[in-house]
């Protein structure tokens, strides 16, 4: 009998386990790279920050969306929108969806002083043809706007700055994070004994350029495998961790280094437990 028992309470905390793990899984599917289908495109990818005032005293709202579009349905459309104030991670979304051609990401908080806010959304597309003919359509999109919130002034949002106000604000603002971002990242390389002469450093929100330019001696067929797979493994190490509440917002954005050979990139960064991550990537042509 005591055997029986024994056999019983076993299977049952097996059981239980198992449906801990599964239950704990991530249902999203990761971002894979296939080969550029070159006969598709984005109808629309984008993506916005606008401000307006709130009810609240001393706050406003930060509304951040994102949109994609293609003029068919395919096999998995998903996109995934990153957004920092201040150089600082403040949010992440995703969603993915079978047989879809349209994704939209949105998220409306509330945020007091003045600020930088920066956002960048990769666009993904996956198309089966057939089990061994799989393609993919990818694209990227950003945006950024500067907030001046003074309680002696109308609260200013503005993309671009126009005004001499405008200029001398985001002036000011933009050294002083760059100041704060490149202490950090020269804090991080020299830890990981990095010769950051061997690289060219590119902060994450600036991928937006390879969007319609190369990398440097690159073709646009090179230069697209390369931010696709950039982007396979900043999602699978540096956005579901996220996405899982296994970190916090406020960590630095960060930095992703092209070996000036051409033979790999690395991605510095710092996790949930203020460790420093390095991703690297070896180049496949």
């Amino acid at each position: 009998m005591k055997q029986r028992w024994k056999i019983i309470i076993t299977s049952a905390l097996t059981i239980a386990i198992l449906l801990f793990i599964l239950l704990n899984q991530t249902t999203a599917p990761v971002i894979t790279y296939f080969p550029n289908d070159p006969s598709l495109k984005y109808d629309r990818s984008n993506t916005s920050i606008s401000i307006k005032e709130s009810t609240g005293d001393d706050t406003y709202i930060v509304d951040w969306e994102s949109y994609s579009s293609l003029s068919d349905p395919v096999y998995l459309r998903q996109d995934v929108s990153i957004l920092f104030m201040d150089g600082r991670l403040k949010g992440m979304k995703s969603i993915w969806k079978e047989q879809e051609k349209n994704i939209h990401l949105s998220s409306s908080f509330e945020e007091s002083d003045s600020s930088l806010f920066q956002a960048i959304t990769f666009h993904h597309g996956e198309i089966h043809y057939s089990s061994d003919d799989i393609k993919t359509v990818q694209s990227m999109s950003s945006s950024k706007v500067y907030v001046i919130d003074s309680p002696h002034t109308k609260l200013v949002s503005f993309a671009k700055p126009v005004t001499d106000n405008e200029k001398d604000w985001s002036s000011t603002v933009d050294q002083t994070i760059n100041q704060y971002l490149h202490y950090v990242w020269n804090e991080w390389i020299t830890e990981k004994s990095i010769n950051i002469e061997e690289y060219d450093l590119v902060q994450l929100v600036d991928l937006i350029h390879f969007n319609d330019q190369t990398l440097p001696d690159l073709t646009e067929e090179q230069t697209n495998k390369v931010i696709g797979q950039l982007w396979e493994g900043l999602y699978k190490n540096y956005v579901i961790p996220m996405l899982n509440k296994q970190w916090k917002d406020g960590t630095p954005m960060p930095i992703v280094l092209f070996s000036k050979d051409n033979t790999h990139l690395i991605v510095v960064f710092e996790d949930g437990d203020q460790q420093v991550q390095v991703l690297y990537q070896q180049y496949t042509f």
